[in-house]
């Protein structure tokens, strides 16, 4: 009796393996904006802030919502291609900095129905 026990439950123990084998799915591939801010951060940029809407800047200082104005000497904004992108007024960005140089990263926000 305890054998056929003990094989039930082995034959149960490997078949739930094989079972959870078949439903691991691949993980998907990283977006071009995770990319980026990860070859930034290795260029040594730190993330600031992001993302975040930017509401304009002045001479010396960027502008966003709900945050403190950051303070830069050049600006550079890019997209997540790497390509100059002008940025609007309440445009989201992500903002990364390096000793005074900020870059903004534009993104496209995905629209949402359900909101």
């Amino acid at each position: 009796m305890k054998n056929i026990l003990i094989i039930i439950c082995l034959i149960f123990c490997f078949s739930s393996n094989g079972f959870c084998e078949k439903q691991m799915v691949e993980p998907e591939s990283e977006s071009p904006l995770t990319l980026l801010l990860t070859k930034l951060e290795n260029q040594g940029y730190k993330i600031i802030v992001g993302p975040v809407q930017y509401l304009g800047k002045s001479k010396n200082q960027i502008l966003f919502y709900r945050q403190k104005p950051v303070n830069y000497r050049t600006l550079r904004t890019i997209d997540v291609n790497e390509n100059f992108k002008i940025i609007k007024k309440y445009d989201f960005v992500h903002v990364l900095s390096n000793k005074g140089n900020l870059v903004l990263i534009y993104f496209e926000r995905e629209k949402r129905n359900d909101i």
